[in-house]
């Protein structure tokens, strides 16, 4: 699980308690709903604890929606989110067809992502990546 994915299913996740926070009053309906939407090796990390529960030996993210977020972000998140960070903005392409406020939003998104001691200098990459961008779409428009 990517961490982008992650982070969109846990904002998904936190929309909809607070869209129905009657439903969502236990810490144990908010985990349980969250599991009900994992797929693939994240689903695949909870199902012992799911179908081999012994009462009374539950753990103890099962009643805990906090916990639940730990274990699962510490198990599916990147071990070096500063580093992929770094690699994502310094391959960060701007497609041909690519709508230039979705390039400035992913930009925004991994930035946030940093150590305020690193912002100055993803400043000045990232803008020489969205001057470059720039340069690139002048240069198919005009010279096209």
């Amino acid at each position: 699980m990517d961490l982008k994915k992650l982070r969109e299913f846990l904002v998904q996740c936190e929309l909809n308690f607070c869209d129905r926070p009657q439903a969502f009053h236990l810490h144990s309906r908010k985990v349980g709903f969250a599991l009900s939407f994992l797929k693939g090796i994240a689903l695949t990390w909870f199902e012992p604890d799911l179908l081999n529960a012994i009462p009374g030996t539950e753990p103890t993210w099962a009643d805990n929606y906090s916990e639940f977020v730990i274990e699962l972000t510490t198990n599916f998140s990147p071990h070096d989110p500063v580093g992929d960070a770094e690699h994502q903005l310094n391959n960060l392409l701007m497609k041909d067809g690519s709508q230039i406020n979705k390039y400035i939003s992913e930009i925004a998104r991994q930035t946030k992502k940093q150590p305020s001691a690193l912002l100055l200098v993803q400043t000045v990459l990232v803008w020489g990546i969205i001057l470059q961008a720039i340069w690139q779409l002048l240069q198919h428009h005009l010279f096209v």
